[in-house]
């Protein structure tokens, strides 16, 4: 017996029972701390943290507060008046907290994902690069395969247009490995931009054999004639740069017609190849003619300050310097300089 008549071997279980209520006192504080933080502020980075903040609070309840208060009504036979409500309480905040924290922590997830498919359509790469990787790794958290793909797919379209076509296979190829061990009704159609995404990776790394591979299964995949219409286009492209012409011409003719008819963007990049093919046949004033039309139909669908509208206009200035016309090469050229300074 202790000095006030109470067994010693009771002494542990009192201190642990009142750790256990400092603890849950301290996390019930932190979590009504996050959900603050939740309500209160409106940028993305405070509601992560926040959302974050919850989850682990959330998740400490459980070995804390929750398990210990079941062991000790289990062991004890009986249901005090403290035990009842704070266990019930503990428990059904938990629950709650764990359902909000991954709600706002998957919002957040989308919300990140799309702005940084924003920065990649404004050519701020860099931006657009962390955030896709980091709405990938939240997906992947989250375990939530398909938009961990579309996450990824993004990524490799940014880097892609930025030009880093080795970064860009690296994440369509782990997007695609995702891709094939989720169910096809997951995949919301987007097989065959995927798979037509990395050929035309493939593509401009000069691995044309990949390019074409993978080509042909985004056109076998292809539920739709616009989508079909995209395939044939970088189809057409793999063709040209081996030089049969006329496979290329064959291919484009079929995919413009429809492009043009649905208004795509994908028009204006049909109009450029088309360019870039009586281009390296030499057919200098058809080239020079489709190139502008390209440049204005990218300039609507892009706006003017686009790094394929700096690459377009590279092209229309090489070949007007290559036939003499030097100084409106340099000009377009400069042009094409100074969208280049402007993006990244």
């Amino acid at each position: 017996m202790d000095s006030i008549g109470q067994p010693m071997d009771k002494f542990p279980e009192v201190m642990w029972r009142s750790i256990h209520f400092a603890s849950a006192v301290v996390l019930v504080g932190g979590n009504l701390f996050s959900v603050a933080l939740l309500l209160c502020f409106r940028d993305l980075e405070t509601r992560v943290v926040a959302g974050a903040l919850l989850a682990v609070g959330t998740w400490l309840s459980v070995p804390l507060v929750i398990r210990p208060m079941g062991r000790w009504m289990r062991r004890s036979g009986e249901v005090s008046l403290y035990d009842l409500p704070v266990s019930g309480w503990m428990s059904g905040l938990a629950l709650f907290s764990a359902k909000a924290a991954r709600k706002r922590t998957e919002k957040a997830a989308h919300l990140v994902c799309e702005s940084g498919v924003l920065d990649a359509a404004g050519c701020r790469f860099q931006q657009a690069d962390w955030k896709l990787r980091e709405a990938a790794e939240i997906f992947e958290e989250l375990e939530d395969p398909p938009n961990q793909a579309l996450a990824l797919m993004e990524l490799g379209n940014s880097r892609n247009a930025a030009g880093d076509q080795d970064g860009a296979i690296e994440a369509y190829l782990r997007a695609l490995a995702i891709w094939e061990q989720i169910a096809e009704t997951q995949r919301a159609g987007n097989t065959w931009r995927l798979l037509n995404n990395l050929s035309a990776a493939y593509s401009e790394k000069g691995d044309l054999d990949a390019a074409e591979r993978y080509s042909r299964r985004a056109l076998h995949t292809a539920k739709t004639p616009e989508a079909e219409a995209m395939c044939q286009l970088n189809l057409a492209d793999i063709y040209r740069k081996r030089r049969e012409f006329g496979m290329a011409q064959e291919a484009l003719d079929g995919s413009l017609d429809r492009l043009g008819a649905s208004g795509d963007e994908g028009f204006a990049f049909g109009v450029m190849t088309l360019a870039m093919v009586h281009d390296d046949q030499q057919d200098v004033h058809a080239a020079e003619e489709l190139y502008k039309q390209a440049r204005e139909l990218m300039e609507q669908k892009l706006g003017p300050r686009h790094i394929e509208v700096a690459r377009l206009l590279e092209r229309h200035g090489a070949l007007l310097e290559r036939h003499g016309r030097s100084r409106e090469g340099a000009r377009l050229m400069a042009e094409a300089a100074g969208i280049r300074d402007t993006v990244g």
